[in-house]
């Protein structure tokens, strides 16, 4: 089905200076808070109807972007209340089974980012990453092979070329790249992965400069592409990132140690639990993968990251580690050797 981005029927132009309707978008930044949070919702409204037609129209849609365009220097309040319904948005019509009405979805999210992404972000607010959310939701959710590789393009493009605007947005990024680590594509995984190298290698000191926590993140990402089975390259290099994540974070390259607030309350809060843990346990799970060369690889990382960076836990997290990690190790070994280990 072709879209069409024809205006509404003539009957109803005929009753409509096509310039005031022009004129209605281009100065819809002289409403008021409360007018300019109904126009859009009522816009969006018109515009999933625009698309469930039989001929699908994207005149609405493109209405749409202009209108964010215009309006995205209001203060910040007003503009996450306009963004909750945009997003929702966003996100239905970059899952619309119209291949072509996805996309057009797709790149004018990535466009509007874009320009987003040219602000730098307040102190204590996360607005980039509640911009950055339908790219994962859509991610997570389209079943479109060509939808989720130009999620993955966009995301990159974006972060690539805003690398230090991206700020609280790191989180959203390393969901996405997360979840392309999953992917039953081997040219998504492959081309998501490319990124995160070129993030680690040249950009790492941005991920961590406005949420230490956003270092977590990067591991988890890390640790998904280990356990891909497309590309063992892919694996290797992932683990290898590992053991650069464990020096930075021994450096103190990625800044002070604090517990997110939502984990301060929790009864094991540790910054060595929060940070190192997921690291350590990540690399002692690879050890019971069924290639070979992952499993030889992530144990000499694993007991590096230890004999190297040990002296910096304190006793209570070397407890938690010969538990939950180093036991586990010799038990598969144990289990799997015949007649036990002597």
């Amino acid at each position: 089905v072709g879209l069409e981005e024809a205006p509404p029927p003539p009957g109803v132009l005929e009753q409509i200076d096509p310039m005031e309707i022009n004129r209605m978008f281009v100065q819809s930044e002289r409403l008021n808070s409360e007018a300019i949070v109904e126009f859009v919702r009522a816009l969006c409204a018109v515009s999933l109807e625009e698309l469930r037609s039989p001929s699908p129209r994207v005149f609405a849609l493109t209405k749409i972007v202009e209108i964010a365009h215009f309006n995205m220097s209001r203060i910040r309040l007003v503009w996450t209340r306009i963004w909750a319904v945009l997003s929702d948005y966003f996100i239905t019509v970059g899952c619309h089974p119209n291949l072509q009405i996805a996309m057009y979805a797709v790149d004018s999210l990535r466009q509007l980012a874009m320009k987003f992404l040219e602000r730098d972000e307040l102190a204590n607010y996360t607005f980039q990453n509640d911009f950055l959310k339908p790219f994962v939701v859509v991610m997570r959710q389209s079943s479109s092979v060509e939808i989720r590789e130009l999620i993955i393009r966009c995301v990159s493009q974006m972060v690539l070329a805003r690398v230090a605007n991206v700020k609280s947005g790191w989180k959203s990024m390393f969901m996405v790249f997360t979840t392309a680590a999953t992917d039953e594509q081997r040219s998504i995984v492959a081309l998501a992965f490319e990124t995160i190298e070129k993030i680690v290698r040249e950009y790492f000191s941005h991920i961590t400069e406005t949420e230490t926590a956003t270092f977590t993140d990067c591991v988890n990402c890390l640790i998904a592409f280990t356990n891909s089975h497309f590309n063992m390259d892919i694996s290797l290099n992932a683990i290898a990132f590992l053991r650069f994540c464990a020096l930075k974070l021994a450096e103190g390259a990625i800044g002070n140690l604090e517990l997110p607030a939502h984990t301060q309350s929790a009864p094991d809060a540790d910054v060595h639990v929060y940070f190192w843990f997921p690291l350590l346990a990540g690399l002692s799970e690879l050890t019971f993968d069924s290639r070979g060369a992952i499993r030889k690889s992530a144990l000499e990382v694993l007991f590096d990251i230890l004999k190297i960076h040990g002296h910096l836990f304190n006793e209570a997290f070397w407890i938690r580690v010969f538990d939950s990690i180093l036991f586990p190790i010799f038990d598969h070994v144990r289990a799997d050797t015949p007649g036990g280990l002597s």
